[in-house]
């Protein structure tokens, strides 16, 4: 791409910065190959209430009154420090998550003008961020509880231990100073 051939061609990667870093970090020859680098910050909490706004005013909506808009900005805060916010992008799924919310609360009484109320944005964002938030693994333990006993119960009296269940070998050849907290 460096030849005269190619002096007028122009070539763009777009994404997110960490990405993009990642995939210049598999070639080192790749990124000084690229001479202009633009990079486009995130939406703060002000410019996403504003698009959101803009969004209700091209769809005539009522504008925003100030309980929506402390509701969006309070949403804002916590959907901007989750990970993969997409700015213009997200801002438009919670702006169509509250448009079905309100759906569904207008659905038997219609309105005369298009709003959304507290409990139309509350709704969509308590959705987003349940969606956005981090995923707990569950773990992998036995639903049995399992206790720590002194060594010197022998396993068939030890309260974890079932009356007809089998012993493991480690557990019949337990020396006789073992630890409690070995048994696990």
């Amino acid at each position: 791409m460096t030849s005269e051939e190619y002096q007028n061609v122009t070539i763009i990667f777009a994404g997110y910065a960490a990405e993009v870093d990642d995939m210049f970090r598999t070639n080192s020859g790749l990124k000084s190959r690229f001479t202009h680098f633009f990079e486009f910050p995130d939406w703060t909490v002000d410019d996403c209430v504003a698009f959101f706004a803009i969004c209700a005013n091209k769809e005539k909506f009522l504008p925003l009154d100030n309980n929506l808009t402390g509701i969006l900005r309070g949403g804002f805060e916590i959907l901007l420090s989750l990970e993969g916010w997409a700015n213009g992008r997200d801002v438009k799924r919670l702006w169509d998550e509250s448009k079905s919310q309100r759906a569904y609360r207008v659905f038997d009484e219609p309105e005369s003008e298009k709003a959304l109320i507290d409990s139309d944005v509350q709704q969509a964002v308590a959705s987003m961020i349940k969606s956005r938030a981090p995923k707990t693994r569950k773990s992998n333990t036995s639903t049995r509880r399992r206790h720590n006993f002194p060594a010197t119960f022998p396993p068939t009296q030890r309260p974890d231990v079932m009356p007809n269940e089998e012993k493991t070998p480690s557990e019949e050849r337990l020396p006789e100073n073992t630890d409690e907290a070995t048994l696990v």
